[in-house]
């Protein structure tokens, strides 16, 4: 008998942010999915038994050209490129698009497409750069506010590194370094307004494949100013292209209509126009569309044909990070340096899926040269692992800093590897250890790797229905020296990850039956 395909997990990494820095990660794309094989086969016409399935068909264009572009593992040609591709007629097929340039970031996503359908995809591939061994001996403008983004973004060929910061006043300014062979060197500074929240993805939202900045500052409980910043080819400004007010119910980037180019989805106040200053708060927000219309931004209330709702899952703040396949360990993420602890742990990775037995599963790959732990239990929090936090309710308090009952959060620890095992304990809502949950733990040569298969009894998950979401943390917290200070996070899948303030988790988005 057959099995129902497993939800696919759609944490929070935007395909924009090649680099893996940013909210982000690789903008989204809404995964839509369509109506299942079985039904569509009743409804199917008697005209269309026998007819030709026609292939859908991507346009493929990256800065630089050249890359080469695999469908599925397979050679397709190289940008600019037009790749046919077999799809379904009645659901979307689900392909990997592989971009590979030498020398630059590998763009890596997944994309469901319909037969005869036309897509086009757009990307900009930024060259590869060590960050940790950049960000090892820089000293920042000013206290750093939420991580570090890497992208292209004035079209020169080199790298540019984006760092928001606070100025002595508090308020935001965001600072933009050329990236010529491992030197920063300050090329743009731009205000960009008071109470600042977060660096958001950096992401081409007008088809020039020239990456814009999103800063998000808050207002206060209920409300949101995002900016958008960019530079301009042959010499043109950097700056502010546009401002929009929003409420804190949750913003997005995706394609919606298939160009190639992301949008922005955001919930705005009624009064709220798309450029000026902040509106007040309205108890009834409207969600809007914000796409670029060849010279500015306009603010649209629908999709072609189809009104925007409060509840469609696209409107949370949301990364991917891809399903399991053959290999939990493959489609892994990386995770950020958080600031100003770059040096305590140089990198790590991680991945997300759901199970038929309905499992979560985290991978995650730590690069420690000092493994610490030498306690069992909840007392494991003292030495080296990993914390998972899952907000059940995010639609619920998704602007509330605070955790709460609805609030899961895990201990996942790899052990002493000489005889003391992995383990998982629970540290909130209660606090306990946790005795059905399959974790295991492998010494690499340099750090460690964990895999973790927790049921829903333990994370407090139901099976879930397509697109439904759920706030999510990944942390990997580091301690050095037994007896010293216990361990602090160092590395998580937010750049502005804080353990009190859930505002500053990423999501889970779940697609599939």
């Amino acid at each position: 008998m057959n099995q129902r395909p497993a939800p696919l997990l759609c944490p929070v990494s935007s395909r924009s942010s090649v680099d893996g820095f940013g909210p982000p990660v690789t903008p989204w794309r809404p995964l839509l999915r369509g109506i299942a094989c079985c039904v569509a086969a009743v409804l199917c016409p008697r005209s269309a038994i026998g007819a030709e399935t026609p292939p859908a068909s991507l346009v493929v264009t990256t800065a630089p050209p050249g890359a080469k572009v695999r469908v599925d593992g397979y050679l397709k040609g190289v940008t600019p490129a037009e790749v046919r591709v077999s799809a379904a007629r009645w659901a979307p097929t689900r392909h990997r698009l592989t971009l590979d340039l030498d020398g630059h970031e590998r763009s890596d996503e997944v994309l469901w497409l319909r037969a005869g359908e036309d897509r086009v995809v757009r990307r900009g591939l930024r060259k590869r750069v060590d960050m940790p061994a950049l960000l090892a001996g820089f000293v920042p403008p000013g206290p750093v506010l939420e991580g570090y983004a890497a992208a292209n973004l004035d079209a020169d060929g080199d790298t540019e590194l984006v760092v928001l910061a606070a100025d002595p006043a508090g308020n935001a300014t965001l600072v933009v370094y050329d990236v010529r062979e491992d030197v920063l060197a300050e090329c743009y500074r731009v205000a960009v307004g008071a109470q600042p929240r977060s660096l958001l993805p950096v992401e081409d939202l007008t088809g020039d494949l020239i990456p814009e900045v999103l800063c998000l500052s808050a207002g206060g409980k209920a409300d949101r100013v995002l900016t958008i910043v960019a530079a301009r080819p042959a010499g043109g400004p950097f700056g502010v292209i546009c401002r929009c007010s929003c409420t804190a119910a949750g913003w997005r980037l995706c394609d919606v209509n298939g160009d190639g180019v992301a949008e922005v989805l955001f919930s705005s106040p009624a009064s709220s126009p798309v450029s000026g200053t902040m509106a007040g708060s309205s108890p009834s927000p409207q969600w809007r569309l914000l796409h670029w219309d060849g010279g500015e931004f306009v603010e649209s209330p629908s999709f072609p044909g189809a009104a925007l709702r409060p509840s469609e899952p696209f409107l949370c703040r949301s990364e991917r990070v891809e399903r399991l396949a053959e290999s939990p360990w493959s489609g892994l993420e990386p995770l950020l340096p958080l600031p100003g602890r770059a040096a305590d742990t140089a990198s790590g990775r991680f991945a997300a899926s759901w199970d038929s037995s309905k499992h979560l599963i985290l991978s995650i790959e730590v690069v420690d040269g000092n493994v610490v732990q030498t306690e069992v239990g909840t007392r494991a929090v003292a030495g080296d692992h990993v914390e998972v936090w899952i907000d059940r309710d995010l639609a619920g308090d998704f602007a509330e800093r605070v955790p709460d009952a609805d609030d899961v959060c895990l201990l996942l620890s790899p052990g002493d590897f000489m005889g003391m095992p992995a383990e998982v304990a629970l540290l909130r809502p209660e606090t306990r250890t946790v005795a059905n949950a399959r974790i295991e733990s492998e010494r690499t040569a340099n750090g460690y790797r964990l895999l973790a298969y927790l049921p829903h009894s333990v994370t407090g998950l139901r099976p879930p229905t397509d697109g439904a979401a759920v706030g999510f943390a990944v942390a990997v917290y580091n301690r050095d020296t037994p007896g010293k200070p216990p361990a602090k996070p160092v590395l998580a899948n937010s750049g502005g990850y804080l353990e009190t303030d859930c505002t500053t988790f990423r999501s889970l988005v779940f697609v599939g039956d």
